[in-house]
């Protein structure tokens, strides 16, 4: 501290100065903190909170809008500030302490900074178990393994490991294990998962292992979703894996999308994004990563589609600039709060002042984008501001200080002590300096200077931003002199300058005022006392030099101080003053000693509760009368509201009473009392207890697993009512204290929230609300926790063979009633309307189970069955894929894909395959014209194959093909047949027993056999016959003759020489060329040819006999004898020779109306002619003809004559009659003869019914034929 003091003439000290060198720093955190703090009841936790600052801030704990006690039973603060909580028994939990938000409070001089809110939750130690649950899985997808842990230490585990991670596993966000492309060989494997608990450090390995159970599905399933996230949360820089696994079959393929609007942009792979299938990992998340991602699980059934939001927050800094801000009285200051990174999430930012929420006014406006203006700054702006901005459960805060300048005045020039001679001019001048800008007042020996005709009092303001302020007094006198005093002051404080100014002449004292003292204070008189120079000044009281007690302290420049005034110090009192020539001077004033009232301590009770009467007595215990007493609340006058009465018991005595107190009556009471020279107060504070009254009554409710409850149960009351929550545990009806944990928080306004209800979470709860004043207030409301349907098992995958039974149980678990539908692959399935089905339904205490049993279950059941169940609550189902195994279908579309002599490539279509795989394929092949038997070639084929070549074939062979499927249920019936013939080769083999003989003397005849095929098997479209000349010569090339008929096996060769021997030889071709030639053989023509074929001729006919002719060949070839060849027209030929000089021949002993065929050859000694054409001849005659009924027949009653001869005989003799006769209704016939000869001209037929129709059946034969009639006719009645 400076002290600045200015002495006069007479050396006392008349002003002091004071300026600060030390400079003032706002409080600063030193660290920043956390947004959630957890810990143990075993372990405690301790939450520093440290900050400087000069000077050195004091730390305060507040929750909500208390202060923390320094020292407590659950929680203290330590001489470093820091928050202290320390382990404690679980029944000792109290949610008020233990789930409540805590700040803590820094201040110094320039002001008071708050932390952001901090979190704490304790955390109950109990047991807790971890298990894995078997999970199904269809061969070839993906299964999710979970790690099942309790609720209440859900969100403070962390699954740790499974097993060894390979590409084949993945560990996804949720802890579960992904377990890829699932075979026998997980199926084996027995899975744990380890998890760790943060708060504890303490690892568990679940209890309960699990297990893959595979199931084979070999019927088309669309893809179903068995696990996805709505929701992932990660953080910028990390690597965030989004799941998406579905089970199908076939197995289902994955896409990933990201929703732009209402699109679907296509993802693809990157340096960021990777897709590991029904995996999409984003490496380096960024904030641009934030949105919508939609995977699409397809297979050729059908497809599934999920998606999940991703919120990607990022470790934002709050920059609140500039950080210390200077300004003057009235300027417009401006901080900037801005947060970095710039991004879209959603953020709030609120302003604090020294701790506290500020709020917006005409001068303090808070902008968008962080800003805050603060116009025509004043004094209680100055202090510590804060920016506090939150976002996603993540707060971050910058301090600022706003430092008001202000500085206390002080003078840079001063007056000084002067003496002057009477009628001079004199000017006396303070220049001050502060901020604010001071202002100048002038005294004189404690009077204001009074402004006359001539004295002035001027002032300005130099650029130096001074106020200079002046008196001129144009022609001083002896009453001027004095001790003058300038006073600058502004806001911040005072100084004060003085000095004396002096006149030449006698002593000199002004007049002076009464004044009025206060008894037992202190009172300071200047003598106002002028001339110079003066021998002395004095104080007197009744002509008593003073001092006489030890309370008078007179001083030599005139000033006068008594202290500690008694009653008898009133009276007059007198300064006088002298100069050394004797001249005096002597003024007097009266002091009067008045007693300022004394108020005694207010006796207000502490134990005022709302209701009761109340009554505070003031007591001036001292001061003069009269004396005037009122009353103040706050500050102000009584409000007329609190119905208060005031009565005066007596002049010095003053009664406020109130008939009821309530809750408004709570505050600071004064009591006033004033008399004429003084007023003093006494104020105490008037505490209200209020008990708790409602505000927000909790009311019964009834809710679902799964929902979130909310029992919201305040009250208001002084001091602030205590929420405890407590819940019937037992049988014993007792009710335990509700201890928060993940799922259960008790809010800091007395709410009770559960997150996930439970049907643990069932029963009576009780509020209690106290507050120390009453009993309090408690209320018992039930909470009911329906359970929405549910199935225990979501999809299950029955194999069974075909023809036996399975039985499909939907076990629904949930309150009661239950309705169940079922559905057979999409469409409504009534399970009563086979009598193969069993339908079954049980209501049992936790839900009810339908069962379906399919009796001798065939193809047509196997399918999708789901199971939808329902409630009052809600919905859900379970999917039953039943699949009927049986013998494989035979392969489809067999064919032929190519082929060559050897070789035959047949394909074919993989068939339906019983719903279990095909184990192998069986082909049989056999010859064409073969039958199917067990000794049919028969070739096994992987299950693989649509494709196989059958070896070692023959050529230009026509094979049969059929296939069969097997599985492990036996073989499918024969595929269709397909026949096949297999390429040609030239012929192997040679023609064999080749003949060849001249047939006259220009042509030869050749015939042979075709070659044998025992071995090797080829086609023969025709035969190469050579021959040529036989020479010495075998280069010598033969002529060749072509035969295209592979059936023909002779050819004639002409246009040859006669008499000449000839070499021949035969060779088989086909389409693929020519085989190997026979041996040749030697042939020599003829000298002459053999006659031609001659031309028979008819000449004539009878019904016995045929005469035929012929020409006789006119050439150089004579005929030596004729072979006539004849046969009748079913018999075998018959030859005779004739002599080649005739030229014709009869036929004699022929049969009547027959035909006869013949042919001729003529031949000589070179060889036998060609025979002639065949000519057919038919004898005279014809079969019998029937003759007309009325003609044949004469009939009686009994009887009917036939007359045989009226038949016609056709031109040969008649050779029988049969004769048979029936009735005609009858279908049998009574034969009367076979044998009848035409010799016998009539015959009758006896014993016939009268009046009755028969059918008469006569037949007549001759050489020529038989000719069969039927008559019918009736007999004649015995009445005729």
């Amino acid at each position: 501290m400076f002290y600045c003091r200015q002495e006069g003439i007479f050396k006392v000290k008349h002003s002091l100065a004071t300026s600060e060198l030390t400079t003032t720093r706002g409080p600063r955190f030193l660290e920043d903190h956390p947004d959630v703090v957890e810990f143990t009841n075993t372990s405690g936790v301790v939450i520093p909170c440290r900050a400087d600052g000069q000077p050195p801030p004091i730390v305060q704990w507040m929750i909500g809008n208390r202060n923390v006690v320094r020292k407590g039973k659950l929680q203290e603060v330590s001489s470093d500030g820091s928050l202290v909580f320390k382990p404690f028994h679980a029944n000792d939990y109290l949610s008020d302490v233990h789930s409540a938000k805590y700040k803590c409070m820094v201040t110094n001089v320039a002001g008071t900074i708050r932390s952001k809110d901090i979190r704490v939750r304790a955390v109950i130690v109990r047991h807790f178990e971890v298990q894995v649950y078997n999970e199904y899985v269809i061969r070839g997808n993906s299964a999710v393994l979970k790690c099942h842990v309790p609720s209440h230490v859900r969100d403070i585990v962390t699954v740790t490991s499974w097993i060894q991670d390979e590409s084949k596993y993945s560990v996804l966000p949720t802890g579960s294990l992904l377990i890829r492309d699932v075979t026998e060989k997980d199926e084996r494997k027995v899975y744990r998962c380890q998890v760790y608990n943060r708060l504890t450090s303490e690892s568990k390995v679940s209890s309960k292992s699990g297990r893959i159970i595979l199931t084979d599905v070999h019927s088309p399933i669309s893809p179903r979703l068995i696990h996805s996230l709505q929701t992932v949360q990660g953080q910028k820089g990390e690597v965030l894996s989004l799941p998406c696994v579905a089970q199908g079959n076939p197995a289902p393929y994955y896409q990933w999308y990201r929703l732009h609007g209402r699109d679907k942009i296509p993802l693809f792979p990157g340096y960021r994004f990777i897709q590991h299938s029904e995996l999409l990992v984003l490496e380096h998340l960024s904030l641009e990563d934030n949105g919508t991602y939609v995977c699409v699980a397809n297979n050729s059934v059908g497809k599934v589609e999920a998606q999940t939001i991703v919120f990607v927050s990022a470790p934002f800094k709050v920059d609140l600039h500039p950080h210390v801000l200077t300004a003057n009285f009235g300027d417009l200051v401006t901080f900037g709060c801005s947060v970095s990174p710039t991004t879209n999430t959603a953020r709030t930012l609120i302003w604090f002042k020294d701790g506290h929420p500020l709020s917006a006014n005409t001068r303090i406006m808070i902008l968008d984008k962080g800003i805050l203006n603060i116009h025509s700054v004043q004094r209680e702006d100055k202090g510590m501001y804060q920016c506090m901005v939150t976002s996603d459960r993540v707060s971050s805060q910058d301090t600022a200080e706003l430092v008001v300048r202000e500085q206390h005045p002080r003078f840079h020039f001063t007056f000084e002590s002067t003496v002057v001679q009477p009628g001079s001019t004199i000017s006396m001048k303070c220049s001050a300096s502060g901020i604010p800008l001071p202002q100048i007042t002038w005294t004189r020996d404690g009077v204001m200077v009074p402004e006359v005709y001539l004295t002035r009092i001027g002032d300005y303001v130099s650029n130096r931003n001074t106020v200079n302020s002046y008196v001129n007094i144009s022609s001083v006198s002896g009453s001027d002199g004095g001790i003058y005093s300038c006073t600058a002051e502004n806001i911040v404080g005072r100084v004060t300058y003085s000095a004396r100014l002096d006149v030449y002449g006698p002593p000199y004292i002004r007049p002076m005022d009464n004044i009025t003292v206060l008894a037992g204070r202190s009172a300071t008189v200047q003598c106002p006392f002028s001339g110079f120079p003066l021998k002395e000044v004095f104080w007197e009281k009744d002509e008593k030099r003073l001092p006489y007690n030890h309370r008078q302290r007179p001083f030599p420049n005139g000033t006068f101080i008594l202290e500690d005034i008694q009653h008898q110090d009133f009276g007059w009192y007198a300064c006088g003053a002298t100069d050394g020539q004797g001249r005096k001077a002597r003024q007097e004033l009266w002091i009067n000693v008045a007693t300022p009232p004394v108020v005694e301590p207010l006796k207000v009770s502490n134990y005022l509760s709302e209701g009761e009467r109340a009554s505070v007595m003031c007591v001036v215990s001292a001061g003069d009368l009269p004396i005037s007493i009122h009353w103040k609340k706050d500050g102000m006058s009584l409000p007329s509201d609190l119905e208060a009465s005031v009565v005066m018991a007596n002049n010095y005595t003053s009664i406020l009473s109130f008939p009821v107190v309530r809750h408004e009556h709570r505050g600071n009471y004064s009591c006033v009392a004033s008399n004429p020279v003084a007023s003093n107060n006494f104020t105490a504070a008037l505490d209200v207890k209020v008990p708790p009254k409602w505000k927000h009554k909790p009311v019964h409710q009834a809710s679902v697993v799964g929902h979130k409850v909310v029992f919201n149960c305040q009250a208001e009351g002084f001091p602030s009512p205590v929420a405890r929550w407590k819940k019937v545990i037992g049988n014993d009806g007792e009710f335990r204290v509700v201890i928060s944990n993940a799922n259960i928080q008790i809010l800091e306004n007395g709410s009770l929230v559960i997150q996930e209800a439970t049907p643990e979470d069932s029963g009576s709860y009780m509020c209690q609300l106290t507050n120390g004043v009453g009993s309090g207030l408690s209320t018992v409301i039930d909470l009911s926790v329906h359970v929405a349907v549910h199935t225990e098992q979501k999809f299950k995958v029955y194999t069974v063979k075909e023809g036996d039974s399975v039985t499909l149980e939907c076990r629904a678990r949930g309150e009661n009633p239950i309705e169940v539908t079922w559905m057979m692959d999409q469409v409504p399935f009534d399970p009563t309307s086979s009598p193969r089905y069993i339908f079954k339904e049980t209501i049992e205490p936790e839900g009810k189970v339908s069962t379906i049993k399919i009796i001798s279950i065939s193809r047509e059941e196997s399918g999708l069955f789901v199971c939808d169940v329902e409630n009052d609550y809600g919905k859900d189902e379970t999917g039953f894929q039943v699949v009927v195994q049986e013998r494989p279908d035979p392969p489809k579309d067999l064919k032929v894909k190519d082929k060559s002599s050897r070789t035959v490539s047949i394909i074919w279509a993989s068939p339906f395959n019983g719903n279990s795989p095909i184990t192998k394929y069986l082909l049989e092949i056999k010859s064409a014209d073969d039958f199917w038997n067990r000794d049919s070639d028969v070739i096994a084929m992987e299950a693989f194959r649509t494709e196989y070549t059958i070896q070692g074939l023959l050529p230009s062979s026509a094979y049969k093909v059929r296939m069969r499927a097997n599985n492990n249920l036996g073989s499918s019936d024969y595929s269709d047949v397909i026949t096949v013939t297999t390429d040609d080769e030239p012929p192997g083999e040679r023609p064999r027993e080749v003949t060849v003989s001249a047939r006259g003397s220009r042509s030869i005849y050749v015939t042979w056999k075709q070659p044998h095929q025992k071995e090797k098997r080829f086609n023969i479209v025709g035969y190469y016959v050579g021959y040529r000349v036989q020479h010495d010569d075998p280069t010598l090339p033969f002529k060749t003759v072509e035969i295209r008929n592979h059936q023909t096996h002779e050819c004639e060769i002409g246009n040859l020489k006669s008499s000449t021997k000839y070499e021949v030889i035969v060779q088989a071709f086909n389409e693929e060329g020519a085989g190997p030639t026979s041996m040749p053989v030697i042939v020599e023509t003829f000298e002459y040819d053999p006659p031609r074929a001659p031309t028979l001729q008819i000449l004539s006919t009878t019904s016995s006999s045929i005469h035929l002719t012929w020409d006789k060949p006119e050439n150089e070839n004579p005929v030596d004898e004729y072979s006539l060849y004849h046969k009748e027209e079913i018999s075998e030929w018959k030859q005779i020779k004739l002599p080649g000089n005739i030229q014709s021949h009869v036929f004699h002993d022929l049969r009547c109306g027959r035909k006869y065929e013949f042919y001729m050859e003529a031949q000589n000694s070179a060889g036998r002619g060609r025979p002639s054409e065949v000519i057919t001849i038919t004898t005279d005659g014809s079969a019998p003809q029937a003759p007309d009924k009325h003609r044949l027949l004469a009939v009686n009653a009994t009887s009917v004559t036939v007359h045989l001869s009226v038949w016609r005989r056709g031109g040969c003799p008649l050779l029988y009659f049969s004769v048979q006769y029936k009735p005609l209704e009858s279908t049998e016939w009574i034969l009367l003869s076979n044998n009848i000869l035409p010799e016998q001209t009539s015959l009758t037929i006896p014993d016939l019914t009268p009046a009755t129709w028969y059918t008469l059946l006569i037949t007549s034969s001759n050489e020529a034929g038989n000719t069969e009639e039927e008559y019918v006719f009736a007999t004649l009645t015995l009445s005729g």
